[in-house]
């Protein structure tokens, strides 16, 4: 199962950025859906359609912005022969560079803030694909110490122009520019961590020693950011991910066990039951 990411940056590896100027990308998506490694952001010009993320189902229409944070399970339900839409695919690392840009952590809002569709008017669309038609424009121009910069910069405002929209719609209160605290700033690189793809899952001491900290201030900077324990975060992303694996029918739940640091399919299994109430075969059976 190739993912969005694959897909998408593969004629812009150098940028971090891809456009998505078609919506062949969705009509193709195969049945088990696809996993998207960055964030995806699309303006609906036209049409109606039905996506689900991480079993949520959201409906489209023009006027729509889909937002889609990193490492989700993206399905295509329905689209109707009209359905059209221009937007962004951004890798995590050139998006983490934007946020200094911005004074924002994408990391904490990643983990805070799930898939969301923002409601914009006609003018604040056709500024937004804009901004769109401007990098379009601006990646075909040949490389130069410049190209980037003013990429840069038009990701910055168009970015600023997405907070005014949220901001009218009564989804953000004031401008992030917050400083950060230093338990803040350790939390953001332990997600930074537990979201890096194909990197095994670690124990909370291990991730603790990363970090340079104790496991015990780990876990009290976990609970005090999201109310959850290491533990818990760990256990959580460990059957996300495990799930999306197993969408991948290429790949034995050996494999998948492996591939998420288990030391046997046998760890592996009662892992998932215990958190699912099924094994890793069935699961896979009812996909």
């Amino acid at each position: 199962m190739q993912s969005l990411a694959e897909k998408k940056l593969a004629a812009c590896q150098d940028e971090g950025l891809a456009l998505i100027t078609s919506v062949n990308d969705l009509r193709n998506m195969p049945a088990a859906g696809v996993v998207v490694e960055g964030y995806l952001l699309g303006i609906v010009l036209s049409g109606q359609a039905q996506i689900i993320v991480e079993s949520q189902e959201f409906s489209l229409k023009r006027g729509d912005i889909f937002v889609c944070n990193p490492r989700n399970m993206l399905e295509r339900s329905m689209l109707s022969i009209d359905f059209e839409i221009v937007g962004l695919f951004m890798a995590p690392d050139y998006a983490e560079q934007m946020a200094t840009e911005l004074n924002m952590d994408w990391t904490l809002r990643a983990m805070a803030q799930t898939q969301e569709v923002i409601h914009c008017d006609e003018d604040e669309m056709n500024m937004l694909i804009g901004y769109v038609e401007l990098l379009k424009q601006l990646m075909e121009r040949p490389a130069s110490e410049y190209k980037r910069k003013t990429q840069d910069t038009l990701l910055v405002s168009m970015a600023y122009v997405m907070f005014e929209i949220r901001q009218k719609n009564g989804e953000a209160k004031e401008l992030p520019t917050r400083k950060f605290s230093s338990a803040e700033h350790l939390f953001q690189r332990f997600v930074k961590m537990l979201s890096e793809p194909g990197t095994p899952f670690l124990t909370v001491g291990e991730y603790a020693e990363r970090l340079s900290i104790t496991p015990k201030y780990f876990s009290a900077i976990c609970k005090s950011i999201t109310g959850k324990s290491a533990s818990a975060i760990i256990n959580e992303e460990v059957i996300r991910t495990a799930k999306i694996l197993l969408h991948d029918s290429s790949k034995s739940v050996k494999q998948v066990a492996d591939d998420l640091g288990f030391v046997n399919q046998s760890h592996f299994g009662a892992f998932f039951r215990r958190y699912t109430g099924t094994s890793p075969q069935r699961f896979r059976k009812t996909l």
